[in-house]
């Protein structure tokens, strides 16, 4: 099977890391990746050696993306809506400056309030997700803009989710 090229971007990303702290940042959310890929032994394996460098001196943006990555490997491993590791990782993520993160994870949790149809907290998180992401930043920007697509069709908008949709894709 070919490697996607999401799957390639992080793997060289993780090789040019400039430290050892930024690599391991990578591979938090290249195990992330595997985790929605649904090779689960994968991600939990990587997570787990990363826990191991750092469980005597702790780095916040590496915890930042490790609870990122175990809330995303429990939502798709069990199917189940449990925000309580993305909100760490969003509040460690704001705590330490870490914006791409910030935005990934409100991103995250709307598509979560999507799903239990919490609308009130909905709008603010993917508002968050959409000004805090840099151009760059596709995970956040696509992402909220699903969830904006999948929330205006609930709302009976088929027709303004389908702008989302193609923002989805730029």
């Amino acid at each position: 099977v070919k490697p996607s090229r999401l799957l390639l971007r992080l793997e060289a990303e993780i090789a040019a890391a400039p430290t050892s702290v930024e690599a391991d940042c990578k591979r938090a959310e290249r195990a992330a990746y595997l985790a929605r890929l649904g090779r689960f032994d994968e991600a939990r394996a990587e997570l787990d050696a990363i826990r191991q460098r750092y469980g005597r001196s702790p780095q916040v943006a590496v915890s930042a993306w490790v609870n990122f990555a175990e809330g995303i490997l429990s939502y798709f491993n069990n199917v189940a809506v449990s925000d309580d590791r993305v909100q760490r990782a969003h509040a460690l993520s704001v705590a330490a400056g870490l914006r791409s993160l910030q935005a990934v994870c409100a991103a995250w949790l709307a598509q979560w309030d999507c799903a239990k149809l919490d609308w009130d907290r909905l709008a603010p998180r993917m508002a968050e997700a959409l000004q805090l992401a840099h151009p760059h930043d596709h995970g956040a920007r696509s992402r909220a803009s699903l969830v904006a697509a999948q929330a205006l069709h609930i709302g009976g908008r088929p027709d303004l989710a389908q702008i989302w949709n193609r923002r989805a894709k730029d």
